[in-house]
């Protein structure tokens, strides 16, 4: 078993990254586009101290990473719930499924595509607004024959 870590984050580590895992060596400034796009989807967990190997490095002061990591998910538009706790060494921090699609975070939208997470295209942040139901159809403009969409 890795060290500090229960048997059963260990099977998640040897599993690897996927499309709800994602592993950070440390908190870096992209932790929003992460939790933005797990929000996106249908959840997640992002595991920081974790390198992209598989490998437990572990984290310090995971008080002030917490932190920042709620600092963040705050300061999406809407703001992202999410769960924070130490793991033995790792900062395990999950995004459970949302209700408020589609989030965004410092006005752009993210979503996970396989193992990685991607800035989302206008076409995909519409088509995202009428799944959530939060964008109607029916509530568009009509254009007159000859007017253009600006």
């Amino acid at each position: 078993m890795t060290r500090g870590v229960s048997s059963d984050l260990a099977d998640v580590i040897a599993r690897g990254e996927g499309v709800t895992v994602e592993f950070k060596r440390s908190l870096t400034k992209d932790i929003g586009r992460e939790l933005c796009a797990f929000a996106n989807a249908g959840g997640g967990t992002v595991l920081v101290g974790v390198s992209d190997a598989g490998k437990v490095i572990g984290v310090a002061d995971h008080n002030r990473l917490k932190s920042r990591v709620l600092s963040t998910a705050r300061s999406a538009d809407p703001p992202i719930e999410v769960e924070v706790e130490s793991v033995g060494e790792i900062l395990r921090v999950a995004v459970p499924p949302q209700k408020r699609k589609p989030y965004s975070f410092g006005g752009r939208f993210f979503m996970r595509d396989g193992a990685s997470s991607q800035q989302m295209s206008n076409a995909e942040v519409e088509d995202l607004f009428y799944a959530a139901g939060r964008l109607h159809f029916d509530r568009k403009p009509c254009l007159d024959d000859g007017e253009r969409p600006r």
